[in-house]
């Protein structure tokens, strides 16, 4: 599996350099008791956290990744579950529900909130990362310049490759560009409250890694809770 194999050959840098250590911080602050971690890929975020709660399941729908994230996740307190959060039907709440890279190849953004507002305890924290809506197209040009509008919502199958293995060549991946405004319609309407907002942006140190220094933050966390009066409402886009 080329994923494994480039997370542990330390190959890509966003992964280990920028989100480990920063997921890292973050659940040390929350000190979170129990951690669902939706679209948990090869595993590897999980071996990293999984030891910073008492309880921690791991969702991944994709045979293929949830196979290698099985034998990464042996002899941890990980638990792991071949389901998407819609469909996990599980009755425990959680004190944190993470999702890290996984907004952005879901097909119905209703649907995938609100299912991860049904497993939030009700001082539970949601954590989202994704590709910064306004500026990632800049940096991998998935979308021609002439077809892309930050505003309009548009999706495509993608081919990608990381910094530092470029040869070997992702493909296929479903992407769905949104403008931030339908991220927060539709926390919104899952009555999630966004409190929590970081435009990632490593040192310099670590941006170097790269090969040149970030021009624009690359990517996007979103955090926050469920409001408790449920009053929270959509936005609409303007026209005027």
């Amino acid at each position: 599996m080329l994923r494994k194999q480039q997370i542990e050959d330390g190959l890509d840098l966003t992964f280990s350099k920028v989100f480990v250590p920063y997921y890292a911080r973050v659940v040390s602050t929350l000190a979170p008791s129990s951690i669902l971690e939706v679209g948990g890929g090869t595993g590897h975020l999980a071996l990293v956290l999984a030891s910073r709660t008492k309880k921690y399941v791991v969702l991944e729908p994709s045979q293929g990744m949830f196979a290698v994230a099985r034998d990464v996740l042996k002899g941890t307190i990980a638990e792991l579950r071949q389901s998407t959060i819609e469909e996990f039907r599980e009755e425990e709440a959680y004190d944190l529900v993470l999702s890290h890279m996984c907004v952005q190849v879901v097909s119905n953004l209703d649907k995938f909130l609100k299912a991860i507002a049904e497993r939030l305890s009700p001082s539970g924290q949601f954590l989202l990362s994704l590709p910064h809506p306004v500026f990632y197209n800049d940096y991998k040009k998935f979308f021609p310049r002439e077809k892309f509008r930050y505003i309009d919502e548009q999706n495509e199958n993608i081919s990608f490759s990381i910094t530092l293995d470029p040869d070997q060549v992702i493909f296929d991946v479903p992407y769905h560009h949104r403008p931030l405004m339908a991220y927060i319609s539709n926390l919104a309407g899952a009555c999630l409250g966004v409190t929590y907002m970081d435009e990632v942006y490593p040192s310099e140190e670590v941006q170097n890694l790269y090969g040149a220094p970030w021009k624009d933050p690359r990517y996007l966390v979103l955090g926050g809770s469920k409001v408790a009066n449920g009053r929270l409402t959509r936005l609409t886009r303007s026209t005027a």
